[in-house]
């Protein structure tokens, strides 16, 4: 498990799914092995949104 620790809070866990995480000093977007601050809510919203939409296309195959 891999865990990445913020001054006087608790620990991020980076694994699962991609998220918005909330802490005292900002907000970030976390998981699928990143961690990442962001400004606002908002921004964290369009980032997941856009990793969330990403074109993934399979070995051998074309993207639908």
């Amino acid at each position: 498990m891999e865990v990445i620790t913020a001054l006087y809070e608790a620990p991020f866990n980076i694994n699962g799914p991609i998220r918005i995480e909330h802490r005292q000093e900002g907000y970030y977007v976390v998981g699928e092995g990143m961690c990442i601050g962001v400004s606002s809510y908002r921004e964290g919203l369009q980032m997941v949104k856009n990793w969330n939409s990403r074109t993934t296309v399979p070995m051998g195959g074309a993207a639908r």
